[in-house]
């Protein structure tokens, strides 16, 4: 699959003979069978599954984050290793899925480890990713995984996400207000069940589908009404406009903020209710090391996650899927069979 934007489209030379419009160009394209052999300490998967992530659609949508033209999306990876390069341990045949993270290893929160690199990149957005046949990465960017459905398996990077928010928590609440039910919103919602004591969730999310997720695992419905300022903590994971603000008014007195989503642009909220109420506000960016949690967790109760995964494309289908998921999402989480 190949993709540009108007900001990057003349960029690029024409495929196959065929020119290159201004303005979102999705493509499927057959490529010759061959790959690149790996270098040291990388391996080569052979993708199974890859899931289709907000940030995909956000890039075909703005072009923002990616690092080199043409683009090959898709970071929720699932596979089999199929060749190795020197110095490379695990071996050929071991299903894994990937560490969507790209590291610059030299800043200081790569040099101490306490935190996510200050120019953190992702794979598919700074190298070529899982929407396709075959998918090139260190070793160190892979975690073996037993599953049996592989389509359970691409969530484990978005789980590993929906943990991490989670983490961020100073203490375990008693009522939870997350605003998007979508993959990661739903995922926050299940990771909330393993803190200590009940937790109450209520849920905004436009999308029926979505909406009826959240009912089936518990949830109460938020209306459009003003609701009233009482959970202990809010988790924005929609990023639309007038979300960050709404988050801000429902949170209580030492009330706790997560936000999750990546808006587009600039958002208006009330400082008097950060200082009056005392709201702690933290942003969540992708995660540290709760990847090898999440597997863990899928690989023990995959049923439990398998009402997520609602819709699958094949790869010749990506460019009308994407087209049509900008005008009007469905589903839950979308999965990509190459």
């Amino acid at each position: 699959m190949r993709l540009a934007t108007q900001e990057h489209a003349q960029r690029l030379p024409p495929i196959d003979g065929a020119a290159v419009e201004l303005g979102r160009d999705l493509r499927f394209r057959f490529a010759p069978r061959r790959f690149r052999e790996p270098g040291p300490g990388e391996v080569r998967i052979c993708v199974e599954w890859a899931g289709v992530c907000g940030s995909d659609l956000s890039v075909a949508r703005t072009g923002r984050w990616i690092r080199e033209w043409p683009a090959v999306l898709g970071h929720e990876i699932f596979g089999r290793i199929d060749a190795v390069g020197e110095g490379v341990a695990t071996e050929i045949g071991t299903p894994v899925v990937a560490d969507s993270r790209v590291r610059c290893g030299g800043c200081p929160a790569c040099m101490s480890s306490a935190a996510n690199c200050l120019d953190l990149a992702f794979v598919g957005e700074s190298c070529p990713g899982g929407f396709a046949t075959h998918c090139l990465l260190a070793e160190t960017s892979v975690v073996p995984a037993s599953f049996v459905d592989g389509a359970v398996a691409v969530l484990a990077e978005p789980l590993a996400c929906a943990l991490h928010a989670v983490g961020l928590l100073s203490r375990a609440p008693r009522r939870v207000a997350i605003l998007g039910h979508g993959p990661l919103g739903a995922l926050i919602h299940i990771a909330l069940r393993d803190l200590e004591g009940s937790v109450e969730v209520a849920v905004a999310e436009p999308l029926e589908m979505r909406a009826q997720l959240a009912d089936a695992l518990g949830a109460e419905r938020l209306g459009d009404d003003r609701s009233e300022p009482a959970f202990d903590a809010v988790f924005d994971v929609t990023g639309y406009p007038g979300s960050l603000r709404r988050a801000v008014e429902l949170c209580a007195s030492g009330g706790e903020l997560i936000v999750v989503a990546l808006a587009h642009g600039g958002e208006e909220i009330n400082p008097g209710l950060l200082v009056e109420r005392e709201i702690a506000v933290r942003g969540s960016h992708a995660f540290y090391d709760e990847l090898p949690t999440a597997v863990a967790m899928l690989e023990a109760e995959p049923w439990h996650f398998r009402p997520l995964v609602t819709d699958a494309v094949e790869l010749a289908q990506l460019p009308d899927f994407f087209v049509e998921e900008l005008e009007r999402p469905r589903g839950v989480k979308v999965v990509v069979r190459p």
